[in-house]
């Protein structure tokens, strides 16, 4: 989640960034970018789970004798980044570029039937490369990137004891992946 400049080049426009495939996983991603320099960008990215479906999956390959029904889920993420835009500066049309970030990931599940409750929070660290295309006056932007992610920081926590609510359920919910597309306006 890059940016481009703005229309008629200003080069400290801010942008908004949606990951459009993370939708069909239940996940609403969104971030904030503003350039700090010709060629450092700074931003803000947060997700939030808007859907379920995914967690319920997990959830019921590790507890096949319950019922889905039986489990509340909640999982989100924020974070920050920096980018720095390789031979050129974020105004060129076709800009390659190297990223760094760190996301601090929530997830939890709690089972409705006895009230266990099972946290995890994880703190990701990620490096990846990638490419911003900017279209229609640069205005709209397109990033594709790819890299590595990994934890920094783990900590698992079940409350109450539960066949219920476990570690595992929560332990695979938040790993972000090194993969990075992203659709974005530029104000």
């Amino acid at each position: 989640m890059l940016i481009g400049y703005g229309y008629l080049g200003n080069p400290y426009s801010p942008s908004i960034r949606i990951s459009p495939f993370s939708i069909f996983d239940g996940i609403t991603q969104l971030s904030l970018h503003y350039n700090v320099t010709h060629k450092i960008l700074l931003g803000f990215e947060g997700s939030l789970l808007t859907s379920d479906a995914t967690l319920k999956s997990r959830i019921m390959e590790k507890n096949l004798d319950s019922s889905i029904d039986s489990y509340d889920f909640s999982a989100q993420s924020y974070g920050v980044r920096a980018d720095y835009a390789l031979g050129g500066d974020w105004c060129m049309r076709e800009t390659f570029y190297l990223s760094a970030g760190l996301s601090k990931v929530t997830a939890r599940v709690k089972s409705r039937i006895d009230g266990a409750e099972a946290t995890g929070n994880l703190i990701f660290g990620r490096a990846m490369i990638g490419v911003q295309r900017h279209f229609m006056r640069h205005q709209f932007v397109i990033n594709i990137a790819t890299g590595i992610s990994t934890a920094l920081s783990q900590e698992y926590k079940v409350k109450g004891s539960s066949r219920w609510a476990s570690e595992d359920q929560v332990r695979d919910i938040g790993s972000p992946s090194a993969l990075d597309f992203s659709l974005g306006y530029v104000f």
